[in-house]
């Protein structure tokens, strides 16, 4: 168990470029316009590129929760804009409309974004609403082909809902066509909820390690804690942190190697 953070660097004066990539992918500036909820996560950030696209970006005074979501849009358009422009076939990707599937979206898309880093092949079922599972990754290093099942807290989250998303993330994976291979559910929260003192928790821990002994959860490999939002001041621009902590099952059917999980300390 262990826990790191992960960001793509973005520089102030190329989001202008990020957000008008991002609204091709909606299908134009008009469409998305047209489609795009005031309820939407990504509503404010849209909004914010229109009024101010015309202005120099690098001096402009960017406030710090447009700064949050610039980056989770540079995951669909800095690393993942060709596997969606494949998915697409040249047609609008609706998916990014529905205010109800927007965040489990971007988290699938940062898990995906993170292992396309790592030189890893991506297959996105969901894209297609072909899911379980939600993700494959296939690591042409280690020859691993993995599942993954993404679960999203949208309220406030506990110990108990924790629990909750690994029972729904297991339902999901049992429905695989193919159960015999390695198997990774993520649970996400956009705030912070410090996992690694839940973890850390003797009853927590005692209680999570039962589960994963339990015969039926052989089939998780292992298990990605996702959330939280900060900033990294560096040189040239700011960088969007979301906070991993991994937790490998040593009573899995079929292991992970040493650092395969997003959060561990050796990647």
């Amino acid at each position: 168990m262990s826990h790191k953070a992960s960001a793509i660097p973005i520089f102030d004066k190329y989001i202008p470029n990020i957000l008008g990539e991002f609204l091709s992918l909606l299908g134009g500036e008009n469409i998305a316009i047209k489609r795009l909820s005031k309820k939407h996560r990504l509503f404010p950030v849209i909004q914010f590129y229109l009024k101010n696209r015309d202005k120099d970006w690098s001096i402009l005074e960017i406030p710090d929760n447009i700064l949050l979501e610039v980056n989770t849009v540079g995951h669909f358009v800095v690393v993942l804009k060709n596997i969606l422009r494949d998915a697409g076939h040249g047609k609008i990707l609706m998916n990014f409309y529905k205010v109800n599937y927007i965040d489990t979206l971007c988290a699938e898309a940062q898990i995906a974004s993170e292992y396309l880093r790592r030189r890893c092949l991506i297959r996105w079922p969901s894209i297609f609403c072909q899911d379980p599972p939600d993700l494959e990754i296939y690591d042409p290093q280690t020859k691993i082909d993995v599942d993954v099942e993404v679960k999203v807290k949208e309220s406030k989250g506990s110990v108990e809902s924790m629990f909750d998303s690994l029972s729904k993330g297991l339902q999901s994976l049992k429905r695989r066509i193919n159960k015999e291979k390695p198997a990774i559910i993520v649970v996400h929260n956009k705030e912070d909820l410090v996992w690694e003192d839940w973890l850390n928790n003797d009853q927590v821990k005692k209680k999570l390690e039962s589960r994963l002994n339990n015969k039926e959860y052989s089939i998780v490999s292992g298990i990605i804690f996702s959330g939280g939002d900060s900033l990294i001041q560096v040189e040239g621009g700011r960088q969007h942190c979301t906070r991993y902590l991994a937790y490998t099952s040593l009573v899995a059917k079929c292991k992970l190697p040493d650092g395969f999980l997003v959060g561990s300390d050796v990647a």
